[in-house]
């Protein structure tokens, strides 16, 4: 598993690669597929890579079969991306949420 500098990096250097996919061949632009998941426990290495190419976007999904993830799960992944200044149309989900989880996460912070 890389560290988030190591995926940071790696990030940046595929970068360029892409943005001339996104400008050349893909004119309408991207959209880079993330587990939630794992976008979760660090979102931060697309911070840098989003800011720089307003025409990629995410889409954050949780897979057929897995488990649903909590809402505090999504709403800490949205609030991330919207405090780093994201665009609406750059974070988009697909993802089975588990309302239960959230709503005894509520009854025991209560």
């Amino acid at each position: 598993m890389l560290s988030a500098a190591a995926l940071t990096d790696s990030i940046s250097t595929r970068s360029l690669v892409l943005i001339i996919f996104a400008q050349f061949i893909y004119p309408q632009g991207i959209v880079l597929a993330v587990n939630a998941r794992t976008l979760a426990k660090d979102p931060t290495p697309f911070d840098p890579f989003l800011k720089e190419y307003p025409e990629i976007s995410l889409l954050i999904w949780t897979a057929t079969g897995e488990p649903p993830i909590s809402r505090s799960k999504i709403t800490y992944i949205e609030e991330h991306f919207k405090s780093i200044g994201c665009a609406n149309n750059q974070v988009g989900f697909d993802c089975l949420v588990s309302l239960m989880i959230s709503c005894l996460s509520s009854m025991i912070v209560i």
